[in-house]
């Protein structure tokens, strides 16, 4: 493959996870390049000092390895400092360490088999911790290292790989999409709130390549390429500074098409539900049957979508995405559908939480409310059983306890005659904040007091309450549900899960999570008779934004009819209005790369420099 080699000649670089597979292909081919100095970062010791030693033969004094384990930040931070007086330079670090993790999210309802990679493990909160610590801190650490010695030189690039999951996600494998899908967020989020300080940021996905995380030549996919080939694709979108380098024509045609709805979005439910029946066989492939003939797929809304998702030109993107928008019917709720329906809905007594329980009560639905603010709790649930008596009660419950979860959705189904129908998932908290305290977040913070660096337990306390609480409540849910035989979770999101906002990298990156989490449930259980869909709720008048843009926030309750009449066609990612499914549809698309660079690079300014707290791009 031809590209810029030149682009890397005299470069210092740092690679983790380098002493084996996609890692050490990039240590291999950037040497071939003329990088001038390269530290190799692993956890093998072993391997790592034999590839060391190997490379040594052929480029002395060029390389060096450090044994590391990314999950630890002095670790990570260590490697760094070490690296910088290896080669008195840091201008590319690339974070590859990373493993594929597939298990069962819950036992139910088939148990688990141990003749299948896939389903011979349940995930539970260890495994959810090690995949985390693995696939998104030990980069996240990586870049809050590299960053300081970057800025202070003026120009750098950290790229840091993902995998085609992060946008197409795969039964089995949650907490392989939810991390990948954290880490592409958080890389693009970085990308434009540091572009202007020289350095860049690269979200790379290799595509299906041919290394040990297949556990075995018998599994590696037909089509996969070689480690070589991968590294090569990687470099050259690195040279050319993609905003996402996609590393095989099966990641390319993912990101088009990931999050488009309707007709295509019927067509991605066929494919990814194939692939949950293959891997519930224990098949691992990425080769398709024929898809069933769906009637209820609209062949010329399919057609209209496959045109955008195969245009070169990004006006004619715009142009045609807004047509399709614009021809779309508006929502039309049946509340003949929600009559008697048993819910339980958390974050329920405030914002868009409050608003659905209102709507799912005034058609008849038996609602729970569940909430951490015991206040709020009180207050409307008084209000709401003067207006539907023996209908409505609550629960007080902080979603970032596992143990309170679990008591409380056996409280609530309790309280509603034993069924659970319906499981609405809205708590959230977003905060704009810098990344890393740099000399220009400091000064940026006299004028945006309220805006800081997060440290770990913020990062802590975001996942808790953004992604984890839901996972918890599903992990209590699914169980009653699956031996119902029926039952569905609608999981809300914000847009930041796809339209990854400077000054927003946490709730971009827990939001996305949060998104191929729902996605990738969405196919385990689809044959379990439990629907499971993913619902944006858009920007509007909630006390996530402590009333500082209340002014330009729109009324809810269009927002929770859409979502409930999303629910009722069982569409796999529900937009609330259309600014949202326009946002989804070019969000990853290669084509709208340089737009969306453009025009989120201007927004990082305007958030630098004047009170802009919200996204006002609908228009370019």
């Amino acid at each position: 493959m031809e590209y810029e080699r030149t682009y890397f000649q005299g470069k210092g670089a740092v690679i983790t996870g380098a002493a084996s597979g996609i890692g050490l292909a990039l240590c291999e081919e950037l040497l071939i390049c003329g990088a001038a100095f390269i530290t190799l970062i692993d956890y093998d010791a072993q391997n790592l000092n034999i590839q060391i030693q190997r490379l040594k033969k052929m480029y002395p004094d060029k390389v060096k390895g450090i044994h590391c384990d990314v999950t630890q930040e002095s670790a990570v931070q260590n490697a760094i400092t070490q690296s910088i007086a290896f080669c008195d330079q840091l201008d590319l670090l690339i974070n590859c360490a990373g493993a594929g993790f597939s298990s069962k999210f819950t036992v139910e309802p088939e148990g688990l088999n141990p003749d299948n990679p896939f389903m011979a493990k349940v995930a539970d909160n260890a495994s959810w911790k090690s995949a985390f610590d693995l696939n998104f801190y030990g980069a996240l650490y990586g870049c809050r290292a590299a960053l300081p010695p970057m800025i202070a030189q003026g120009q750098g690039q950290i790229v840091n790989i993902i995998s085609g999951i992060a946008f197409s996600p795969m039964a089995y494998q949650s907490q392989y999409a939810a991390t990948k899908a954290a880490l592409c967020a958080l890389t693009l989020s970085l990308r434009s709130e540091y572009q202007s300080e020289g350095i860049r940021f690269n979200a790379a996905t290799p595509g299906t390549t041919a290394t040990s995380i297949f556990k075995g030549a018998e599994n590696i996919p037909d089509g996969a390429q070689m480690p070589r080939q991968s590294a090569q694709r990687i470099l050259e979108g690195i040279s050319r500074n993609d905003r996402l380098i996609l590393g095989d024509d099966g990641d390319i045609d993912g990101a088009k098409q990931c999050f488009m709805p309707g007709a295509m979005g019927k067509i991605l439910d066929q494919v990814f539900l194939q692939y949950a029946r293959k891997r519930r066989r224990g098949i691992l492939t990425f080769l398709l049957d024929p898809l069933e003939n769906n009637p209820e797929i609209d062949v010329a809304e399919f057609e209209q979508l496959q045109e955008i998702r195969n245009e070169d030109d990004a006006h004619q993107i715009i142009e045609k995405t807004q047509a399709y928008i614009s021809s779309k019917q508006a929502s039309q709720m049946n509340p003949a559908d929600y009559v008697g329906k048993h819910t339980l809905i958390t974050g329920g007594a405030s914002g868009i939480g409050l608003i659905l329980a209102e709507l799912l009560l005034s058609v008849g639905a038996i609602v729970v409310l569940a909430d951490h603010n015991s206040k709020n709790l009180i207050c409307e649930v008084k209000r709401l059983s003067a207006l539907y008596p023996h209908t409505v009660s609550g629960i007080f419950c902080d979603l970032a306890v596992e143990a309170q979860v679990d008591a409380m959705v056996a409280e609530a189904q309790d309280r509603i005659n034993g069924r659970l129908d319906l499981l609405i998932n809205t708590v959230d908290v977003g905060q704009l904040h810098f990344f890393s305290d740099t000399p220009r977040a400091r000064a940026i913070q006299k004028k945006h007091p309220g805006m800081k660096a997060l440290d770990n337990t913020d990062w802590e306390r975001i996942f808790s309450i953004n992604f984890y609480g839901t996972l918890y409540c599903c992990r209590a849910a699914l169980p009653i549900m699956t031996a119902q035989k029926t039952g569905q979770i609608i999981n809300m999101i914000s847009n930041t899960a796809f339209w990854n906002l400077p000054f927003q990298s946490s709730d971009s990156a827990t939001e996305a999570a949060l998104l191929l989490f729902t996605l990738a449930l969405r196919y385990e259980y689809w044959e379990t008779g439990v629907k499971i869909c993913a619902a944006t709720s858009e920007m509007m008048e909630t006390s996530i934004y402590d009333g500082k843009i209340s002014e330009i926030l729109k009324s809810p309750i269009e927002i929770a009819k859409a979502v409930l009449d999303g629910a009722l066609k069982n569409e796999r990612i529900i937009y609330a209005n259309d600014s949202e499914m326009l946002k989804a549809m070019v969000a990853y698309h290669p084509v709208m790369a340089s737009s969306l660079d453009e025009q989120l690079t201007h927004l990082a300014e305007m958030r630098r420099y004047h009170d802009l707290l919200y996204d006002e791009l609908d228009s370019k």
